[in-house]
């Protein structure tokens, strides 16, 4: 989970104690013996929805729910291709931003 700022009742929900920035993850890998070979946001295109959202609600009653809900199955498809077009940007370039952290370490010898 990505950007301190998106923190709300869906992760007390999923039971998401933190959420980090992309040089927090590097740091704490390279802490605990890890070489980062990739390191990128995830999430990119959907990250505007998301942060909207939780921000609104951050105002709003206090609950332990999360925020995610299976859509009607064309926006769901939508979203699937949404997804899988960041999946294949992501062969070539890191995202600048992202409600998540995606990466591929390697442990030091």
């Amino acid at each position: 989970a990505a950007h301190r700022f998106l923190y709300s009742s869906h992760d007390r929900a999923t039971r998401t104690a933190r959420r980090y920035s992309r040089r927090e993850v590097q740091q704490k890998a390279k802490r605990a013996g890890f070489s980062v070979l990739r390191l990128s946001y995830w999430n990119f295109f959907l990250f505007p929805a998301v942060a909207v959202t939780r921000l609104l609600r951050k105002g709003a009653t206090e609950r332990t729910t999360s925020d995610l809900r299976l859509p009607h199955p064309l926006l769901n498809s939508f979203l699937d291709r949404i997804v899988a077009l960041e999946a294949l940007l992501l062969r070539y370039v890191d995202l600048p931003l992202g409600s998540s952290i995606i990466g591929v370490l390697r442990k030091e010898d």
